[in-house]
């Protein structure tokens, strides 16, 4: 009686959101994180992929004879089809995606001007309520208010939503969120 011949494969570390290919799953993790600001839990460096009954596993090279398996780089899973990594992914491992710091100051600016919109909405309201009864008291407020060219200076908000962070906040926050992750499959189980 003999064994069943092994299928080989070629493992090949594929971003499940744009399909780009990377040598090594910390590499796709780093893409991840920098373009998609997208946090995934990550094997440790000493977990290798345990032996298959079923495949040979060959690291990607490209070689046209060897199908193609897209392997999950928080786990062993892997798959031919990328859609059912991205499934995959997404169902049992729960990525974070962290706002980007250009949207946070997109969504600053933008905050910032509805609140100047509806801070000049406010003062018309106020004048046309208000006309003849309290200009002498706006008068006088923007005297004392004014730097000296007749304009007041400018109101400069600060934004309640989160400011850039460090390298150290940020690594400690990705780190809580492998913990987050963790936590939830002991759960699980």
């Amino acid at each position: 009686m003999s064994s069943p011949k092994k299928i080989a494969v070629q493992l090949s570390n594929t971003c499940y959101l744009c399909e780009r290919n990377y040598s090594t799953p910390a590499s796709l993790h780093k893409h991840l994180k920098s373009i998609h600001h997208a946090v995934v839990a990550s094997r440790k460096n000493f977990e290798r992929r345990p032996p298959s009954a079923k495949y040979e596993f060959k690291h990607y090279n490209g070689d046209p004879d060897i199908p193609i398996h897209h392997a999950c780089s928080s786990c062993f899973y892997h798959t031919a089809n990328i859609n059912r990594l991205k499934d995959h992914i997404l169902k049992d491992h729960g990525p974070i995606y962290l706002e980007s710091e250009s949207e946070e100051n997109e969504d600053e600016e933008n905050e910032d001007e509805e609140n100047e919109d509806e801070e000049n909405e406010d003062e018309e309201n106020e004048g046309e309520d208000n006309k003849g009864e309290g200009e002498n008291e706006a008068q006088e407020d923007q005297r004392e208010t004014s730097n000296g060219q007749g304009k007041n200076p400018p109101v400069r908000r600060r934004s309640l939503r989160r400011r850039k962070s460090s390298s150290a906040d940020t690594l400690a926050n990705d780190i809580l969120n492998i913990l987050v992750d963790k936590l939830h499959k002991l759960m699980r189980n």
